[in-house]
């Protein structure tokens, strides 16, 4: 990450960000008619943490920061391939993101308190395959890309899901995310890979799926 040319390296593991966890939500949803496609995916995670300040010359005795992330992601698709053995879907969208961080001195005597956000979107091509294991249990692999330099230089994510049915309507799905992008505007960058495990939890009504 960096700002006003000024660049570092940032790791946080799965507990660093839980331990700072405020707030989260991470979701999709599905509609399908025929063979056409109308899907939405929701990550939105909200950190905090606060400290003693060591520096009685800023007249402030302590600091909080605020960091939020909002990625929210919408595509139309077309079934290519819609057979028992075999679906196969191509799609285009768009992919927005929301940066945000606040950092407030307390007491703020020297008004250095800062409030900045980036906001951006990125016209996004992918697709997705199914391969059924059984008649209860089948392979999800999905993927997209996007950015191009028309506003991040590039941006892409996938994920591999192992679903099993565990009702008529209800369907669990373990599996794997994989999140990239690298933006970088007149005065800050945003170079990040959000990865790990996921769970997901599907309802199908009709002939239209939620997740």
């Amino acid at each position: 990450m960096g700002v006003l040319g000024r660049d570092a390296s940032v790791h946080a593991s799965a507990g660093d960000l839980l331990s700072h966890f405020n707030f989260g939500l991470m979701g999709s949803s599905e509609a399908q008619l025929g063979r056409f496609l109308l899907n939405g995916d929701l990550l939105w995670i909200r950190l905090s943490d606060g400290s003693a300040l060591p520096f009685p010359g800023l007249s402030a005795t302590s600091v909080d920061v605020r960091v939020g992330q909002f990625v929210w992601t919408s595509k139309i698709g077309y079934r290519l391939i819609d057979r028992t053995e075999f679906k196969a879907d191509a799609d285009v969208g768009a992919r927005y993101w929301h940066l945000g961080q606040q950092l407030n001195l307390n007491p703020s005597i020297l008004g250095l308190n800062v409030n900045h956000s980036e906001s951006w979107a990125d016209i996004v091509v992918g697709g997705r395959v199914e391969v059924p294991l059984g008649p209860k249990a089948s392979i999800t692999a999905l993927g997209d890309v996007g950015g191009w330099n028309a506003t991040a230089k590039l941006d892409y994510q996938f994920a591999g899901l192992l679903n099993f049915k565990v009702s008529p309507k209800w369907t669990i799905s373990p599996g794997y995310r994989y999140l990239f992008v690298d933006y970088r505007s007149r005065n800050s960058i945003y170079n990040m890979v959000t990865p790990g495990a996921v769970i997901g939890l599907t309802y199908t009504i009709g002939g239209n799926t939620g997740k």
